[in-house]
């Protein structure tokens, strides 16, 4: 147990679970392999997707929706 801050000045390995019971504040890029996010997400700029984008329930866009594609199938059923 610390009760105090702790500052490492190089990597961490963890090789099992970890638990913030805050928040995790991130300075540089965030990489993960999986993220399972449980509850509600807000990105204030943009979401880039490289690969395939699935949603199981609705979508809701407030303003615009722009598509550029050369094969658009089934906007409109």
């Amino acid at each position: 147990t610390v009760n105090g801050d702790v500052s490492l000045n190089n990597r961490l390995f963890v090789s099992n679970d970890v638990s913030f019971n805050a928040d995790l504040y991130v300075a540089g890029n965030l990489n993960a392999t999986n993220v399972n996010i449980l509850n509600d997400v807000c990105f204030n700029n943009l979401l880039f997707v490289s690969g395939d984008a699935s949603f199981n329930s609705s979508v809701y866009i407030k303003e615009n929706l722009i598509v550029e594609s050369k094969r658009v199938y089934d906007l409109i059923s």
